[in-house]
């Protein structure tokens, strides 16, 4: 557990300083994949809040770095939806179930697991 607030104090700044250590060391952990894996997890998850912000129908590669595309970083965003940090949300061709049938992987956009953590960043 990273932290605990022993009662219900209402207190924003403290629930935001628990959710920047969280995100610390979520990106501690990142590196120790990185450097082993050649990933770029860190600066997917600095870019998913930023991403969703923008009214793209998708993840844009190419702010990650240039000539980046899905195919190259398939494994960076499998690690973060695997370690349960991020959440692909598909889109679809349409609308029939089941959706996996008609879902663009190519095509998606990547959510934070966790709501208070996307407000904090």
């Amino acid at each position: 557990m990273v932290g605990k607030i022993e009662n219900k104090t209402n207190d924003l700044a403290k629930v935001a300083r628990i959710h920047e250590k969280i995100i610390r060391l979520y990106k501690k952990d990142f590196s120790k994949y990185e450097i082993r894996y050649k990933l770029k997890l860190q600066e997917i998850y600095d870019a998913m809040p930023g991403q969703l912000e923008q009214k793209n129908k998708r993840f844009q590669f190419n702010r990650i770095g240039k000539g980046m595309s899905y195919d190259r970083m398939e494994n960076d965003f499998l690690w973060l939806k695997d370690a349960g940090v991020a959440i692909p949300v598909y889109n679809i061709s349409e609308p029939k179930l089941p959706l996996v049938i008609s879902e663009n992987r190519n095509l998606f956009k990547l959510f934070l697991s966790d709501v208070g953590l996307l407000t904090s960043c």
